[in-house]
């Protein structure tokens, strides 16, 4: 068993130890932080001796690798502090608990994700690299450089699995359903209020151009940048279903428009938007169940990104029809 390890197991057990003498279970969150605070008690011991030998009058040498430990050991008690602070133990406030919460108004860019993943397999091939580098190189200073490479090693390996948590997280963000719904809900806001205004206030048609310039955009994201990437066969019915519903809620939002400025009485403007309503509602928790789960489940975190990017810029060319429409 390596030294962290066995460090780690004898954290464990001593917290068990705990448990176990005060008669009584104790909660994950508590555990976790018993196990980090025993663990920071035994470290601020360690830094002590660490800070001596760095700064005593002794083997220069001796003295530039204690360094390297106490640095090491200050950056993890630190770390500690922080975890127990995320935990809900302050320390009085003079520490800040870990950032976990995550933005909800960032979506990492298909650039980054790229960058993180070109990061991942850097430090991996370093890993090995500076791997053989301390074997060759084993008699060098007796030994010292050989050593080093070795803790180089361990922190290419520290950093891949940071990275690896990273791009995680990162792709965590590319939830394409996040963005969708948010347009979806609006608009669907905006159509149910358009049928009830139509029931008693004519002025409702001035919102027209607006609401059908939403719903055109809704329809080209669907057809022209969700369906292509879906192109495994268990989707054709949606697809089909899709596509029906579009030409449907087109020809209504038509005749919502022809009827609203076509003069006399804007109200019979109020039963093809209430119907168009109903439809758009029944639509969208469709694709909200099938489609957008099925885009989330993307397994490469990169398409996900690109099409979180598509949408941020996506807008119908003029003149744009859905494919109902355009089918002889």
């Amino acid at each position: 068993m390596s030294p962290p390890a066995r460090r780690r197991e004898n954290v464990v057990k001593t917290t068990a130890d705990r448990v176990r003498s005060g008669g009584a279970a104790l909660p994950v969150f508590e555990l976790l932080l018993q196990a980090i605070q025993t663990h920071v008690d035994r470290e601020e011991a360690s830094r002590v001796g660490y800070a001596m030998l760095a700064d005593s009058g002794g083997d220069q040498l001796v003295r530039f690798l204690m360094s390297l430990v106490d640095q090491d050991e200050r950056h993890h008690h630190e770390l500690l502090q922080r975890m127990a602070a995320s935990l809900g133990v302050t320390s009085g406030g003079m520490v800040e608990p870990l950032p976990t919460i995550p933005n909800p108004t960032w979506r990492p860019a298909s650039d980054e994700l790229a960058a993180v993943e070109a990061m991942i397999h850097e430090e991996r091939a370093c890993v090995g690299a500076l791997g053989e580098l301390a074997c060759e190189h084993v008699g060098v200073y007796g030994g010292l450089f050989s050593m080093l490479l070795d803790v180089m090693a361990l922190d290419s390996q520290k950093h891949q699995r940071v990275l690896e948590f990273i791009l995680r997280r990162m792709k965590e963000q590319c939830q394409v359903s996040v963005v969708l719904l948010e347009q979806d809900h609006h608009l669907r806001d905006r159509l149910s209020a358009l049928g009830a205004a139509f029931a008693g206030e004519p002025k409702a048609a001035e919102s027209i151009p607006e609401i059908s310039a939403a719903l055109t955009w809704h329809m080209y994201v669907e057809e022209e940048l969700l369906v292509p990437k879906l192109d495994d066969g268990r989707f054709d019915d949606m697809v089909a279903t899709v596509t029906r519903e579009h030409g449907e809620m087109a020809g209504l939002m038509d005749a919502v428009a022809r009827l609203a400025w076509a003069g006399g009485d804007a109200t019979n403007a109020a039963d093809p938007a209430s119907q168009l309503c109903a439809l758009f509602e029944g639509h969208s928790h469709t694709a909200e169940f099938v489609v957008y789960r099925a885009l989330d489940a993307l397994p490469n975190g990169i398409v996900r990104a690109q099409l979180l990017d598509q949408l941020q810029t996506a807008e119908p060319p003029t003149g744009w029809l859905c494919r109902a429409r355009r089918q002889p």
